[in-house]
């Protein structure tokens, strides 16, 4: 009550952003009042007729005075000075000065003697206390108008409003332990339920000539609330005619904003149900409530199935069965960890388990509790090939991936300066010690991987038929960020330990170039091939990549060409690649073992030809960069994985 309340009276006010503090003074009834204020904001009414308008009042105090306010109950905002929509200041109104620092300011005028009736609105309204009146408490002032249904007066220790207000049975609750009482020269906020007028006759505040409305019937909750053992049909009703009924069933105050009530309420769990009633030119109903406590017996549960063999580690792919013995259940299951449920894949039979996954099963059936959810981790280690062998990754759907293992040894890298077409960026040769085997891909990472791991394609761009669409061909319109970023393919992969294989990454430039020279020193793998004859049996390139249809170029299916030494296909051409590494500019002459490349840099490698590119970029030792958010049509990669994993 005490937050919707203050909730809704700083909405209200927002539009003066008060937010510092304001002390307001008492003043004598004279033809002078001086009104001491502090920095900030000041809550006052004035007790003479000021002869200046607030444009001539703040230039007199130009040192002291920044702005103005009054609030409009009509407008539901403030008017200001320095909006120009505050033209003059009067007594029997509550205003805001906002001083730039504390001192004193001297207000001229004829001294009030009587201030006529006040017309006030629903809501909220700011009202000053021009003329003497008696001394009486927030509380006192509430309990003898019905009309009234809070008072706040602003406090410049706190910050914020003291507030005094009705609860849902009428009574007042000081919300802050303080109960205010009004005092001359000082402005209050009170929040009404109606039109009414405000009078300072006789020296009392009192509330007069408005017709405080009767109020709307409480709701009747039927059942009450109380202990049930089965599913409650709750009715609320209303005996004032045309009252509309809001409800929570959420234990939180309803207001006109809340679900309006039309059937009744099905309660099967423990709920509580408050109401209210509404009804046009009456006053809201107290609010009703019931609390339900529901305690159904659960239906038996189905028999937990069984998952044959247990979760181990295995040296060769299980056949993984799932049994339940409670009659008429069917079997629901997951394969990737997940929680299963009843639109999980429904178990038919045998499952094989080729590589490192976690089975759960739960067994349902209609009238009876789900079973508890079956779990069977499985660790597989299938033997790792040899120098030179092929690794088999299995990704699940038929989707594989092919990776080739690298012997660790030293090679030459980099390009001689008598090599045609050279960069200068691609030398001086040095030594590059690799200490570890490692497994390259033995194609460009296709399309159908790309899909298998992430899902969907990252960016705007997908792969189109203009450039290259199927299963089998490079994966591209994808950017380095995608791979190595936070979620991205590297993370999914890597969580997923297809095949029981974690750690996938991309190859450093050092691991590229070695597994793209096959063991040779010449320009291409094939050979020098200085009149670049012989590319087009061996590479994708600029070339040998368009067509009247297809005037931009396209990659082609992995591994149409010719392979390396290795057996490692479209090294040369189809689609750049990209490394881990970050772009270094030139290398040192000085022997090195498991480069990395820089820590840091605005910009990754790339290395290999592509489609779009003529002969010379397709030698072993072509270099290239570009920026880590790069998506593009000739762009993609190959994965690596450390051995002896």
């Amino acid at each position: 009550m005490k937050k919707q309340i203050i909730a809704t009276l700083i909405v209200i006010i927002a539009v003066a952003a008060i937010i510092a503090s304001g002390v307001p003074v008492l003043y004598a009834q004279t033809d002078v009042q001086t009104l001491s204020l502090k920095s900030g904001f000041n809550f006052v009414s004035f007790t003479v007729s000021p002869a200046l308008t607030p444009g001539e009042l703040q230039q007199a105090n130009s040192t002291l005075i920044e702005d103005i306010y009054l609030y409009s109950s009509a407008a539901g905002s403030f008017l200001s000075l320095s909006e120009g929509t505050l033209s003059s200041v009067a007594a029997g109104k509550g205003y805001i000065v906002k001083s730039k620092a504390a001192g004193t300011v001297t207000v001229q005028g004829p001294a009030v003697t009587s201030v006529p009736d006040i017309s006030m609105k629903a809501g909220f309204n700011l009202v000053g206390i021009s003329v003497s009146v008696t001394s009486v408490a927030f509380s006192e002032l509430l309990k003898g108008n019905s009309a009234l249904k809070g008072l706040y007066k602003w406090s410049a220790a706190a910050g914020s409003f003291i507030s005094v207000v009705k609860d849902s049975g009428g009574t007042p609750q000081a919300l802050d332990g303080v109960d205010p009482k009004f005092n001359y020269g000082e402005s209050y906020f009170m929040n009404l339920i109606a039109d009414t007028v405000l009078s300072f006759a006789g020296g009392a505040i009192s509330f007069n000539g408005g017709s405080v409305p009767a109020a709307v019937e409480a709701p009747v909750i039927t059942p009450a609330g109380g202990s049930y053992t089965e599913t409650q049909s709750v009715t609320i009703t209303c005996a004032t005619a045309g009252a509309a009924i809001h409800y929570t069933h959420t234990g939180e105050e309803p207001t006109g904003s809340s679900a309006v009530y039309s059937t009744p309420l099905n309660i099967s769990a423990d709920t509580t149900i408050k109401a209210i009633a509404i009804k046009s030119g009456m006053t809201d109903s107290a609010v009703t409530s019931a609390v339900f406590t529901v305690n159904i017996a659960p239906p038996p549960a189905v028999e937990a199935p069984v998952i044959t063999p247990a979760g181990g580690t295995y040296t060769t792919a299980q056949s993984v069965t799932i049994t339940c013995t409670t009659a008429g259940a069917v079997i629901h299951y997951t394969a990737d960890g997940t929680t299963p449920s009843s639109a999980s894949a429904l178990y038919g039979g045998a499952i094989t388990v080729s590589s490192t996954q976690t089975i759960k099963a739960v067994a349902v059936k209609s009238g009876m509790t789900d079973s508890t959810v079956t779990i069977a981790a499985y660790t597989i280690n299938l033997a790792t090939p040899g120098a030179g062998g092929t690794l088999t990754v299995d990704l699940g759907g038929g989707v594989t991936i092919e990776m080739v293992r690298i012997t660790a040894g030293t090679f030459q890298m980099g390009s001689p300066d008598t090599e045609k077409d050279r960069n200068t960026n691609e030398g001086p040769v040095h030594g590059v010690t690799l200490s570890r085997d490692f497994y390259i891909g033995k194609y460009e990472f296709t399309q159908a991987q790309w899909l298998k791991i992430y899902g969907s394609w990252p960016g705007t761009s997908s792969p189109t038929a203009t450039y290259g669409l199927g299963d089998n061909y490079p994966a591209y319109f994808i950017s380095w960020n995608d791979i190595c970023g936070t979620g991205g393919f590297l993370e999914k992969i890597n969580t997923l330990k297809p095949s029981g294989y974690a750690d996938f990454r991309l190859p450093t430039e050092a691991e590229w170039e070695c597994a793209a020279r096959g063991g040779t020193r010449t320009a291409f793998y094939w050979g020098e091939d200085s009149a670049y004859s012989a590319i087009g049996d061996y590479a994708w390139y600029s070339g040998n990549s368009n067509s009247a249809e297809k005037p931009d170029g396209y990659v082609h299916p992995s591994g149409s060409a010719a392979a390396n030494a290795f057996g490692l296909y479209d090294m040369a051409g189809n689609a750049t690649e990209l490394c881990s590494d970050r772009w270094l500019r030139s290398y040192t002459s000085s022997a090195v073992t498991d480069p990395v490349g820089p820590l840091t840099g605005t910009s990754i490698m790339l290395r290999g030809g592509s489609y779009i590119n003529g002969a010379k970029y397709c030698r072993s030792a072509s270099r290239g960069y570009d920026f880590p958010s790069t998506r593009a049509r000739a762009l993609g990669f190959r994965l690596a994985l450390s051995a002896g994993q």
